[in-house]
């Protein structure tokens, strides 16, 4: 039996970028509402900004998936581009 020595961590981070123009007023109201208790999903640990036309998106844990979430509410893959 192999023991791990030293510590293990399951944390990490994502970010992404989403062009605002390219959705409509009330998908873009939906990724907001993030921030509160969603039926079809558990909350979020997204944080959100606003800037130059653009929606900024960050967490440090990510434990739920933005990409099915934006699948989920129809916003074309070539609207928004994720980094870590």
């Amino acid at each position: 039996m192999k023991c791990r020595q030293g510590f293990v961590s399951n944390s990490s981070s994502s970010s992404f970028i989403l062009y605002i123009h390219k959705i409509s007023g009330e998908q873009l109201q939906q990724i907001l509402d993030l921030q509160k208790k969603n039926d079809s999903f558990k909350e979020s640990p997204w944080f959100f900004e606003i800037e130059e036309g653009l929606l900024k998106g960050t967490t440090d844990m990510d434990n739920f998936s933005m990409r099915d979430f934006f699948e989920s509410i129809e916003i074309s893959e070539y609207d928004y581009s994720f980094g870590d």
